[in-house]
This record gives structure tokens, sequence and C-alpha cells, in this order.
């Protein structure tokens, strides 16, 4: 199985789709830095089901999305997909090419495909499980990831081991077994409670059932007794149900023939009626005919009588009109006569007029100033009156909320009396309750309180025992620790004198003396040692110092020379020592040095180095007279002044000239370095002083500790006794004080509500002031009301006599208007009379002149009415002849009908006869069936009661009357005895066979839980033995193979992988040992880069032997390699690629060149990723 294809579409810098094929063997991806070739690692890891983003370099997950460039706008989804090539069936699928592929939307959905069907994360997760492939599996290490299977992180590099040996679904399995082993135990709590319940509820049910099995046997022998009485009853029934069948059949045939004989008499009636009918429409054309002709002669008598009448009255307008010229003439004379007595009359009434109107005036304005205070007296009398009616009414209204607050304040002062007494009795049965509960409750707390003392004694000791067990571990690891350190310190002491013994060329005697330094007095140590300075200055000091740097500093010449006897006796080697008793105070000339200035010079060597002040003078001794020039002296040649003034002269690459002229280089930075390792050793050998201190603290902490965890522990024992004894009693208690406390609740709240009752009923104290305020309110409005009352009767007596004044004031402008009215009214109707009287004279001679007109055409009309009256009485005489022939036709059509009429009365006579028996015999036949109904519906509910609807009865069911008595007092007997069993629940019969069978479903649940708990713990264990011995076997075969590996890379290194707890290996830490030849190396963190690198690829080609992963992703793990490691690696990737597909990030030549394949990644577009492949034949 390999990685074929990955499809890249939207995913980061990929911009446009990009397909990249692989085939075995290695393949490398290269290309500039930024370009794009993580992502498709990314990529990758984010379509085997990454969710961690911060492991694919983003902050939020819509960032795989490429988000747009300088030309190109940002896409809405990114799609990653990779092909699988099966062809070693390793998936258990049915296709030899599977296809994956996830597609994220920037909204937030995400997708997943498995060969183009969605599915879900799980499924693919499920696919891969244990394949070595996935999103955390080994199948893509990346730089960054060699120090995290290295680091004291441990989760790492444990996931590793559990991929490789195949028990991640193991351990899968196992926490979903555990899960599924506590959902077990809380289903059996729960069941447990439930069969409690349901066991309950069954016994009651049965203690029921039994109850209705007793109704229902004495119910039977009832129904026994009832039967038998219903079955004489019955036989009755039907005894009496044949004769009124019978009965009702004869009546029945009798009723059918007599319908035939009065169908037919009715036939006949019908006839005469129908001959009625026609003699009744003959009569009625011949009235209509009659009445048209009665019509035709009244309308002429009518008119003739019109004509006559109408040339009556034109004779009287004529005598009319000439009686009323007569009265017009006399009417004239007299108008004119009336005309001049009423001019005389319209002088005198306009001069009354005009006095009247003086008058008027006067009074009119005495009577405005009259109103003026008449009106204010009034409006003061209305405002007093109103004020007077709104008093009232408030005062009714306090005097009603009085009365109904002094009635309520009775009531609640004998309901707060009722309420008291009562009251008294509860807190007397409340206080003996609460005493009791008081002392539980204070027992309770004593008890809570020694054993929240207890738990916490108990608790801190537990923790103080976990924190000094913890404490005891670091410190054990402490004391490992800095064991290896001074082990790895003391070799690198040993190193470092190696090395400065090569580069510094000491004397035999010297490194002699050093080694023993702690037991030669008055060693101070290496002039190299002891003066240090700035790198860049490091080579001008130490060709300064010369040969003077090996020299071997002393406090004094006494213990120098004890030094050089030691020496001798020991070893035949020399030394060069310097003590300082003898170096003397250098005085520097200021004045001289400040010849030697300029750009080239640095400064004097005495100046820019760092020592201890014991130092300081030596150091001013051997480097005062030595000028640091920042040129070359090869290139630019030396100062003469500097020479011939006895000053030496270097320059920073190390090259002197000293004062004779004589030249030295230091040719390379040896004595730098030595002065430098010199320095570390130092160093490096307080640190051990300060490693082996605190060994023997950390023993002397950690006996301390574990006899403190021993004390601790017993003391926790004891502790435990007293708990559990503790809870114990504390349980009796609860059970106790829950029982009282419920007695104290329940009158508690009694007390509660009847407080409540009495406070409420107390706000009569609040009602009482307000009864007093009241009451002061109404004395105030009674004094108020009084007072207004006197000022109203005062009012009302000026207002009598301004209304006796206002009256007179008002009579008189009333008299002077009327008066004036008077006249005006005359004047009025006296001009008016004189005006009708000359339209009158001229209405008068008009009319007469209409008169004459009138007359002549009057004359005309009556010489025209007399020919109508004429034409009219011809009709008349016409229209009598054709009345009286009508009249004759009725009169013979009236006498047939008369005959007609006594023949259909004496027909209808003799059917009501005929119908009146049929009725009766009708009625027989209703009664006798509604008996027989009645029969039927009694033998039916008889039936019915017996409970047979077929039933067959005969004489011998029939009973007498004291045999039906004997039997009702049986029945009477049962009925008492079913009354005496009470409420009967008919259900219970079938509730107990369901609860029963619900109840023992339960225990059956509760056994199958307790058996499924069993297997749950078995299968646990099984899981771990199977899942121990695949890790454990896993992991040999890892370390067989990681050690074999690790050699091909260190040769002859050594290296291990260790259990912390081989016990317990499927949870113990796995440590790796690494030790490089000549390195006896305690931590692999002190690993340089290239070597953590080595060893993490040693690991996983180790894994891989053990389970080879279909591919194997790098991406630049041979960053921090060199060459001949390079080779290695590419040897190690060659020898593993023939069972595992390798895909390399990398910038390394040496790892391009053993590639088949070479995919470039450039940016020709920026921000947009592009792929260019090679592919090496």
């Amino acid at each position: 199985m390999y990685l074929s294809k990955v499809k890249l579409f939207g995913f980061k810098s990929f911009a446009r789709k990009a397909e990249i094929v692989f085939d075995d063997g290695i393949t490398c991806v290269v290309g500039p830095n930024g370009c794009g070739k993580t992502n498709i690692v990314d990529a990758i890891r984010w379509v085997l089901g990454e969710q961690k983003i911060s492991n694919l370099r983003g902050e939020r997950m819509e960032n795989v999305i490429f988000n747009g460039s300088a030309d190109k706008k940002p896409l809405g989804m990114a799609e990653v997909g990779i092909v699988i090539k099966d062809n070693k069936e390793i998936l258990q699928l049915d296709y030899s090419e599977v296809e994956i592929k996830r597609r994220m939307y920037r909204y937030g959905e995400s997708e997943y495909f498995l060969n183009n069907v969605q599915c879900r994360l799980k499924d693919i997760t499920n696919l891969f499980m244990d394949t070595g492939m996935g999103a955390d599996a080994y199948s893509v290490i990346e730089l960054k990831m060699v120090e995290q299977i290295l680091s004291d992180k441990l989760e790492d590099r444990r996931r590793l081991f559990e991929e490789a040996s195949g028990i991640t679904k193991y351990k899968k399995r196992r926490s979903e077994t555990f899960k599924k082993l506590e959902d077990t135990r809380q289903d059996l709590l729960r069941v447990n409670d439930i069969i409690i319940e349901v066991e309950r509820k069954v016994n009651s049910l049965k203690r029921q059932a039994a109850k209705v099995r007793r109704y229902q046997k004495i119910k039977t022998e009832l129904r026994i007794k009832e039967n038998e009485i219903y079955r004489s009853w019955l036989y009755n029934v039907k005894s009496k149900k044949q004769p009124l069948i019978e009965s009702i059949n004869k009546l029945k045939i009798l009723q059918d023939s007599s319908e035939g004989e009065l169908v037919k008499d009715e036939a006949g009636l019908e006839k005469l009626r129908a001959d009625m009918v026609i003699l009744d429409n003959n009569l009625s054309e011949v009235q209509n005919e009659y009445n048209n002709a009665i019509d035709v002669l009244n309308n002429e008598q009518m008119e003739l009588a019109i004509a006559k009448e109408k040339v009556n009255a034109l004779y009287e307008n004529i005598r009319k009109t000439e009686s009323e010229e007569t009265e017009i003439n006399t009417k004239i004379t007299e108008n004119e006569i009336k005309m001049e007595e009423n001019k005389e009359r319209l002088n005198i009434l306009a001069e009354k007029i005009n006095d009247l109107k003086t008058k008027q005036k006067i009074s009119e304005e005495e009577l405005n100033r009259f109103y003026k205070e008449y009106y204010e007296k009034k409006n003061r009398l209305s405002v007093a009156q109103t004020k007077i009616v709104a008093l009232i009414e408030k005062y009714a209204e306090k005097s009603r909320k009085q009365d109904k607050i002094l009635s309520d304040l009775r009531q609640r002062e004998d309901k707060i009396s009722s309420i008291v007494k009562e009251s008294k009795w509860i807190k007397e049965r409340l206080l003996n309750k609460e005493k009791i509960l008081q002392s539980l409750i204070t027992e309770r707390k004593k008890i809570e309180d020694f054993l929240s003392v207890k738990k916490s004694e108990s608790q801190k000791m537990q923790n103080d025992v976990e924190a000094k067990k913890i404490m005891v571990n670091d410190l054990k690891e402490k004391i490992i620790n800095l064991k290896n350190l001074i082990e790895i310190d003391n070799k690198k002491v040993e190193f470092l004198h190696q090395i400065i013994s090569e580069k510094g060329k000491s004397s035999e005697g010297s490194e002699f003396l050093l080694k023993m330094k702690d037991s030669v007095d008055g060693l101070i140590g290496r002039v190299s040692e002891l003066i240090n300075t700035e790198k860049k200055y490091q080579k001008a000091i130490m060709a300064a110092l010369n040969q003077t740097s090996n020299f071997l500093v002393f406090d004094t010449s006494e213990n120098a020379f004890k030094a050089i006897k030691l020496i001798t006796e020991k070893t035949s080697g020399e030394v060069d020592i310097i003590p300082l008793d003898k170096i003397s105070n250098i005085n520097i000339n200021v004045q001289e040095r400040e010849k030697f200035s300029g750009d080239r010079i640095v400064g004097w060597a005495n100046d820019f180095v760092k020592c201890n002040k014991n130092v300081k003078m030596l150091a001013d001794f051997l480097l005062y007279d030595v000028l640091i020039t920042k040129d070359s002296i090869i290139e630019k040649g030396f100062d003469e002044n500097a020479r011939n003034n006895g000053v030496s002269v270097v320059d920073l690459s190390g090259m002197m000239i000293d004062r004779q002229g004589f030249v030295h280089s230091i040719g390379d930075i040896k004595h730098s370095e030595v002065n430098v390792k010199l320095s570390e050793i130092e160093k490096t050998k307080t640190k051990i002083e300060q490693a082996k201190k605190g060994i023997e603290e950390s023993e002397k902490i950690k006996a301390d500790y574990l006899s403190q965890i021993e004390d601790i522990t017993e003391k926790m024992n004891l502790t435990g006794f007293e708990i559990r004894d503790s809870e114990k009693r504390l349980r009796e208690i609860e059970n106790e004080t829950s029982v009282c406390d419920y007695d104290v609740k329940k009158n508690r709240e009694q007390l509660g509500k009847m407080e409540k009752e009495r406070k409420q009923l107390e706000i009569f104290e609040v009602d009482k002031e307000v009864f007093e305020r009241q009451k002061a309110e109404l004395k105030m409005l009674k004094n108020e009301q009084v007072r207004l009352q006197v000022e109203i009767e005062k009012l009302k007596l000026q207002e009598e006599q301004l209304e006796q004044k206002r009256k007179i004031l008002e009579n008189s402008v009333y008299d002077k208007n009327l008066g004036l009215i008077k006249f005006q009214e005359e004047l009025k109707r006296i001009e008016m009379d004189f005006k009708g009287s000359v339209e009158l004279d001229k209405e008068y001679k008009r009319k007469i002149t209409l008169g004459k007109e009138s007359i002549l055409k009057t004359n005309e009309e009556i010489r025209d009415w007399g020919k109508r009256i004429e034409n009219s009485q011809n009709k008349i005489n016409e229209s009598v002849i054709t009345k009286n022939n009508f009249e004759e036709r009725i009169d013979n059509i009236r006498a047939q009908q008369v005959n007609l009429k006594n023949d259909i009365f004496e027909e209808e006579k003799r059917l009501k006869e005929k119908r009146n028996q049929r009725d009766n015999r009708a009625n027989d036949i209703f009664e006798s069936e509604i008996k027989l109904s009645g029969l039927q519906q009694e033998e039916k509910m008889l039936m019915e009661k017996i409970g047979d609807v077929g039933v067959e009865v005969s004489e011998d069911d029939k009973l007498d009357e004291t045999e039906i008595e004997i039997k009702r007092r049986g029945i009477e007997a049962l009925e008492k005895k079913l009354d005496s069993l009470g409420q009967i629940n008919f259900a219970a019969v079938d509730e107990y066979q369901e609860e029963k069978e619900r109840y023992d479903n339960f225990i059956q649940q509760r056994n199958d839980i307790v058996e499924a708990e069993k297997t749950l713990l078995e299968t646990i264990q099984k899981i771990n033995k199977i899942a121990c011995e695949k890790f454990v076997e896993t992991f040999e075969k890892i370390r067989i193979n990681f050690k074999s590996i690790y050699s091909k890379f260190f040769e002859n290194g050594d290296a291990d992988l260790l259990l912390s707890d081989e016990s317990n290996p499927l949870e113990s830490k796995i440590m790796i040992v690494s030790k490089p030849f000549g390195k006896k190396l305690q931590s692999i963190s002190l690993l340089s880069a290239g070597e953590k690198a080595l060893t993490a690829i040693a690991l996983l080609m180790g894994i891989y032997r053990v389970k080879p992963s279909p591919f194997c992703i790098l991406d630049e793990v041979d960053a921090p390699l060199d060459d001949s490691n390079i080779e290695r690696f590419v040897n190690v990737l060659k020898l593993f690629s023939k069972n595992t597909q390798f895909i390399v990030v990398t910038h390394n030549k040496k790892t391009m060149e053993s590639a088949k394949y070479i995919y470039g990644v450039t940016m020709e577009e920026n921000g947009v990723s592009k792929i260019v492949s090679t592919k090496f034949v």
C-alpha cells in the first residue's frame, strides 16, 4: 500500500488545481523557502483528519482556505484528496484504490468523502487505525517532531509505540469498555431502585387480585341465583307473546281487505269533486263577464252624473262671479276711507315712539349697573354652595369609611385573639421538637465537624503522602540527574583538560600541579585561565602573553619553591611559575601613552583584560607595554616610534612585533580556545561541587520524607476507623433528624401562616390611626360646613334684597320696552294696513276685469257638456240589456252546483264511517304491537341478563312466588357479602400479572447486568493482556531494531529503550538512551541537533522495521545533519524504501540525489504555489 496521488485545490497557497503523482521509492519535494513545500505536508495531514489547527500552522481552521493574493481573489473553499493504492489489501476493502477527500467551506462546514461517497471523520480514522497512517501517526514526521519525540513529554513517544504495536484499537476498545462498565454500574443502581419500587407495587397488587378473585366467586353464585329467577320470568313472557302475535295477524288481514273498498269509494268521490270544479269554473267565467257588464254600466252612469254636476257648477260660478263684482265695488269705497284714517294715526304714533326711546335708554343703563353687582353676589353664593355640597359629600364618604374601619377593627381583634391562642399551643409543641432537633443537630454538627476534621486530616495526610511520594520520586530523579550531571561534568572537565593539554602545550610539570591543585598550597591557576577578555581581543591578548599564558601563578615565592620541589620528587617535568609577591606595581606614564594615538590604535592591552583584583597587577605587568592596533601589521607595517620607546605592537589577528623587533604570531586560535576552555573547566567544577552538595541534601530530605510517609500512613489507618464509626452514627442521626425536621418545618409553616395572617390583621393599628385621623378630619369638615352655612345665609339675604331691586328695575325697563314695542307694532300694523289697502284696491279692480272674462268662457263650456250628456244616456240603455242576460245564466249554474254538493256530502259521510272503522283496527294493531314490543324487550333484557341470547326455557323453569322469594333472599345475602368487600380494583389481576412479569423482567435484567459487568471486567482483563503482550513484543522488536540502526548512524555508539515500570508496560514511561561513541551522556537533551535528528530517525526506522507505514513523509528532518551523516541517512532511506514509500521535503542536495522523483514547488505568481516534476531514470 502506498500514496498514489495528492490533489489540491484552494488549500493554503495552492489557488489552482494541482495534482502530484507519487510512486514507490523515494520522492523529494524541493523549492525555496516560503514557496509552499510544507503546505503539501499539511494538506496530507489535513485530509487524514487533523483537527488541531496549530499543527497546520494556523490560528483558525478557515486559514487553510486560499486567502487571495495581489492578483487573485480569495476562494470560498479548500479541497484536498489523496489516492491510496491498496495492493497488499491492508485496508480490508473491496477496492484496490481508495480515494479520501476533505472539503471545507469558508463559512465553517467541513465534509469528508470516501471514494466520492460522503462519510464521517470517524470512518476515515477507523479505516487507518493501526496501519501507521493517520493525522497523528508516525507517517508524517517534521523537524519539530524530532524534538518532541526526544523531549520530556512522553505522550508523543508512547503514541508512536502504541500505533506500531497495533494496540490503539485495543486501548480505544478498553476506554469504550470502561465507559460501558460505568454505564452498566449506573444501570444496576437504577434497576435496583426500580426493583424495590416494583416489588412494593407487586405485593400490593397481589392482595388486590386475591380480593378480585373472592369477588368473582361470590358474583358467580349471585349470577346463578339471578338467572334462575330470570328464566322463570322469561318463560312467563314467552307464554304471553304467542297469542298476541296471532291476534295482530287477524287484524292486519281485515285491515288489508277494507283498504281496497275504501280506495274505490274515494275514487267515486273524487269524480264528483271534479264535476264540481268544472261548474265552479263555468260560474266563474260567466260571473266575470257579468261583472264586466256591470262595470261598463256603472262607468256610463257615473260619467252622466259628472256631466250634469259640471253644468250646474258652471251656472253657479256665473252667479257667484256677478255677486262678487257687486261686493268688490262696495269694498273699494270702504278701503279708500280707511286709507285716509291711517295717515293721521301714523303721524301721532311716530311722536310717542321717540319719547319712549329716550326713557328706555336711561332705564337700561341703570339696570346694567345693577346686574354687575347682582351677578358678583350670585357667583359668591354659588361658590359657597358648591363648597358646602363637596364638604357634605366628603363628610358622608369619610363617615362611611370610618364606620367600615370600626367594624373591621372589631373583627380583626377577635381573629387575632383566636390566632394568638392557637399559636401559643403550636409554639410549645414546636419548642419541644426544636429542642430535640437542636440536640440532634448539635450532635450531628459535632460528628460532622469531627468527620470534617478527620477527613480533612485524612485528605491532608493523603495529599501529604502523595506530595511526599512525588517529592521522593522527584528527589530520586533529581539525585539520578545530579549523579548523571556529575559524571557528565567530570567527563567534560577531563575532556577540556585534554583539549587544553593538546592546544596549550602545557608542560608536564604544569599539568601535574594543576591536577593536584587542591593539595598544592598557593596555586592560583594558569595565566590563561586567570586572564580573560572579549572574543575580538582574544588573539591579540594571547599573542601578547605568548609563552607566559601557560605559566602557573602562585601567591608567594615560598609556595612556588615547594611546588618545584614536589615536581622534582614526583616527575621529571618542567614548570614555569610567576609568584605574585615578586611582581611590583607598574607606574604607567600616561603622557608617554598619549604619544600613541590615531585611527589605527585600539588601545593598550592591559585595559582590555578581565580578571580578579589579586591578578590585576600581574596583567598590568605582562601587558602594560603592549599596544593593540586595528590594521594588520603585515599589510601596514609597524610604528618605529613604538619600538624606539620600548613598546610592543600587536594586531587583532594575533600578529605581534615586540620591543626588540622580533615578530610573533599565534598562527591559529588555540591559545584563545584554551583560555575559553579553562574558564569552562572552572565553571564545570563549581557545578560538580554544587551537584554533590545537592545529592547529599536530597538524600537527607528523601530519608526524612520516607520516615514521614510511614508515620502518616499509620495515622491514616487509625483515622479511617474513626471516620467509619462516625459516619455510621451520622446516618442514624440523619434519619432521626429527617423525621424531627419534618415536624418542625410543618409546625413552623403553620406558625408562619398564622403569623402572616396575624401581621395582616394587626394592620388595624394603622387603621386606628386612620380612624382617629379621619375623626379629626370629620370635625374640621363639620366646622367648615357650619362656617360656610352662615356665609351662605348672609349671601342669600343679600341675594333676596338684590332680587327685589332687580325685579323693580327689570319691570321698569320691561314696561318701557313693552310700551315702545306696542307703539312700534301698532305703527308697523298701520303702515302694513295702509300698504295693504293700496294693494287691495288694485286687486279689487283686477278681479272685476277677470270676472267678466270668466262669465264668457263658462257659457261656452255649458254648451259642450250638454252634448256629452246626451251620448252617455244612449250607452246606459244598451248596458242594462246585457246585464239582464248574464244574470239568467248565473242562476242556472248555481242550481246545478246545489244538486252536486248534496251528492258529494252523502258520499263523504259514507267514506268517513269506513275510515273510522279502519283507524280503529289500526289502533288495535298498534296497541297490540306495543304490547308485543314490550314483551320482546323484556324477553331480550332477560336473555341479556341470563347471558345467552338464544336461551331456551321450558315449564320446568317456572317458579312460584315462594320459590322466587327464597331466591331473592339468597341474592340479598350474596350482595351484602359483595358490599363488605369494599372498593374493588378489577384491573388488579391483569395489573398484577403485568407488574409480576415486569418484576421478573427487572430481576432478569439485574442478573444480566451483573453478568454483563462480570463480562466487561473479563473483557478489560483480556484486552489488557492482549494489548500488554502485543506492546511488549513490539517494544522488544523496536528496541532491537533501534539499537541496530543506531549503531549504523553512530559507529560503536550505544543506545537503548527502557520502560520505567516493567510491571505495567501499558502505562509505563518509555525512556531513550543515546550514547554516541566517546560520549557518556546521561540525558538525550545534551545531544546536538544532528545527533537528536539521527536518534529520532533511528527510532522511527526501528518502528518501520516492525510495522512499516505505507508511506512516510519527512519534512526537512535532514536539516541539522552534516554531509557524512546525510550519507548514512540516505542509505537508511534506500534500505527501507523497499517496504515504505518515502516523501522527503528537503534542501539537501545529497538527499535529492537519492530520489527517484523530484517535485519542485515554485511561486511564479506572488502568493500562488505551482508544482514542477522531474523523474530520474
